[in-house]
């Protein structure tokens, strides 16, 4: 009889305890305890006496507990109860032989059973001792198949879009789907599985990356997304540690242009005359000024995140009647879940009034048969840039927060105002003190406001 070996990623095969086992099985019993996360495993070879055979013979068997049940293996081997002392087998022609098969199966089960217990198999696939003894019997077959059904799990599109499934917002889960695209375009993604991602393979991806014209950061966002779904695989033990490759693989990033426009340049946009404008752009692109309609409308929308202290766009969009009570807005910041208070000034008030919505507060969205906020933030862009080649929509909430700071508003003050988490003690400091951070950032926003409008701060009631 032979035994076969075990494979798989997370095990290696013990030659040095599979032949001193094989030593050992012609001088001594065969006990061996493991200890892996607090189960006892303890492993002998034993004459099975209550199953005589025809023959008279009794069968050596392997004996394991799992959760303190007796569970046996066979070895193949038969022999008459007086020639089976204190574990070993004697005075019978082929002992030698009979004793080192069963010093193989020895190691073999113990070795699949160390492997098993390793991979965290033993807690999430094998429910009883029956099932882990069919296992052991089935040898190479059953690991075949074990590893067939694990490496299912770790095929990477699959993978990746059943977690990018978990999450509400559209935005988090597109930065998985985009990545996936990527990699479908450098490997065949049918084929491909996280077991795959190697050190060589980020490098081989990073360069195919930065090729198609990838800025850093923009293969960074794709190698963090890789990374997540690395970890995510290694915290549901499905892959081990010891294969993860962002410990020898950095992922590269750039410092980031800070996006702030000068207090001229926005004092520039707020004074704009559109009349002259769309003169002076006609002139320029020999192009009919009904093909520019909506600038001054994105400029309204611009100035009013910074005037709700730079806003998301996102987040303005999906505003509601039911979000302002008093003259106050109340959201929760969906990127964050953060939440965010503010007073609404009457600069802010104004371009509400101007733009009323059907569905939500303002009617930027009530034209688009979805609630496609992307599409209108890529339209806000191209009509911005009409006016100032360099700016964005994420250009007003940089330039709150830039401004802000010049003016000495406390860090945690413009955190707060923006729907950021606020680390350590500010961070609890901020968290009770609701109506005193209310008139804090209202403070800091009118502020802001007074210094793009050349106006004299406002003094306290």
């Amino acid at each position: 009889m032979s035994t076969k070996k075990p494979f798989s990623n997370n095990f290696q095969y013990n030659v040095q305890k599979h032949e001193t086992l094989r030593h050992n099985a012609s001088n001594v019993l065969y006990n061996f305890q493991t200890n892996h996360n607090h189960m006892d495993m303890k492993i002998t070879v034993v004459l099975e006496s209550r199953r005589e055979k025809a023959n008279g013979k009794y069968p050596v068997k392997i004996r394991f507990n799992f959760h303190r049940q007796a569970f046996y293996v066979a070895t193949g081997i038969e022999v008459p109860k007086e020639n089976f002392v204190s574990g070993k087998i004697v005075g019978v022609p082929r002992v030698v032989m009979m004793n080192n098969v069963v010093a193989d199966k020895l190691a073999y089960t113990q070795n699949v059973l160390e492997d098993l217990q390793l991979r965290g198999l033993l807690r999430t696939k094998f429910k009883t001792g029956t099932e882990i003894k069919r296992f052991i019997e089935s040898g190479d077959e059953g690991y075949e198949e074990l590893d067939k059904d694990e490496r299912r799990k770790l095929h990477f599109s699959t993978y990746t879009n059943n977690y990018a499934a978990k999450f509400r917002a559209s935005s988090s889960r597109s930065q998985y789907t985009q990545m996936l695209v990527k990699v479908g375009a450098f490997v065949n993604l049918e084929t491909f599985y996280i077991s795959d991602i190697t050190v060589g393979w980020l490098k081989d991806f990073d360069t195919y990356c930065e090729s198609t014209g990838m800025s850093v950061n923009g293969r960074g966002v794709y190698m963090r997304a890789i990374r997540t779904i690395f970890n995510d695989a290694i915290d549901h033990d499905l892959i081990g540690y010891d294969l993860y490759p962002f410990r020898r693989f950095k992922i590269k990033r750039s410092k980031t242009k800070h996006r702030n426009v000068t207090i001229k340049d926005l004092q520039y946009m707020y004074n704009l005359d559109m009349d002259v404008f769309k003169a002076e752009l006609k002139e320029m692109s020999k192009k009919h000024t009904s093909e520019f309609p909506d600038v001054k409308k994105y400029i309204d929308l611009f100035f009013l995140s910074f005037f709700l202290c730079g806003m998301n766009v996102k987040d303005i969009l999906f505003l509601t009647r039911a979000d302002i009570r008093n003259d106050q807005l109340s959201i929760m910041r969906d990127k964050t879940n953060e939440p965010v208070i503010i007073r609404i000034e009457p600069e802010a008030m104004e371009i509400i009034k101007r733009y009323p919505g059907k569905k939500y507060l303002l009617s930027f969205l009530d034209t688009y048969t979805t609630d496609d906020y992307r599409n209108l933030q890529r339209r806000m862009n191209d009509n911005l840039k009409l006016v100032l080649s360099f700016v964005s929509c994420y250009w007003a909430r940089h330039s709150w927060a830039t401004i802000a700071g010049e003016l000495d508003v406390p860090d945690p003050i413009i955190d707060l105002a923006q729907g950021r988490t606020t680390p350590g003690m500010a961070g609890i400091y901020t968290n009770r003190n609701t109506k005193v951070n209310i008139n804090k950032v209202s403070e800091a926003n009118r502020k802001v406001i007074d210094f793009l409008l050349n106006k004299k701060p406002t003094k306290k009631a």
